[in-house]
């Protein structure tokens, strides 16, 4: 897979120009200063990697497809877990409701009531979660400011998981490891993420 070296688009070995700006295919790219970047115009849709003073490798945006695609993987995880745990919390009320009605089982049924009445407020704690997460994986394709900042704290999510490990099961704790997972990949990439971030907050301020 090749890219036009001046705007990022997709081209074919056989190309001679670029379809979309009319580049010549192979043409050495020219350095670019670091006035000429803070006069480019950002546009997140266009796949440019930030190094020190020039656009060459069209992998920014790509970077960031990642992360969406990780975020949004991560709300559709933590809506099935919600819901599992959310039917299974149903299930348990009515097993209490069942029980309450004999007086040998009130000691069960009680049990059953906390059960469930725990694993519904879970569930939508969880809900809420992957909302905010759907919100985010389309956020951060077109604002990404403080990307690392968000993933960087590590506290949040050790709470989940231990709210997860001793109400949620199995089922919450996979939404909790795959959380982790997210965050390790923006750490990883914790330098692309603050360069591609210093780039948008420069062309927006020249913008104003």
């Amino acid at each position: 897979m090749a890219f036009c070296i001046k705007c990022g688009t997709e081209i074919t070995d056989e190309m001679l120009f670029c379809p979309k700006c009319g580049n010549k295919v192979g043409e050495q790219p020219k350095t670019i200063n670091q006035s000429q970047v803070n006069n480019q115009q950002f546009n997140p849709q266009q796949n440019y990697q930030y190094q020190a003073n020039n656009f060459t490798q069209p992998t920014a945006y790509s970077y960031l497809q990642r992360l969406s695609g990780k975020v949004k993987t991560e709300a559709i995880i933590w809506v099935v877990i919600a819901s599992l745990q959310l039917l299974l919390g149903i299930i348990l009320l009515i097993q209490g409701i069942s029980l309450s009605g004999y007086s040998w089982t009130q000691d069960t049924a009680m049990v059953y009531y906390v059960q469930g009445l725990v694993l519904i407020v879970i569930s939508i704690v969880n809900y809420k979660v992957s909302s905010n997460d759907f919100k985010y994986s389309r956020e951060v394709l077109i604002n990404p400011v403080g990307i690392v900042n968000k993933f960087s704290p590590i506290g949040g999510r050790i709470g989940n998981l231990i709210y997860n490990i001793l109400f949620g099961g199995v089922i919450g704790v996979i939404g909790s490891i795959f959380g982790f997972v997210t965050r390790s990949y923006v750490m990883n990439n914790a330098t692309t993420f603050n360069n591609i971030e210093a780039v948008f907050i420069s062309k927006n301020s020249n913008v104003k």
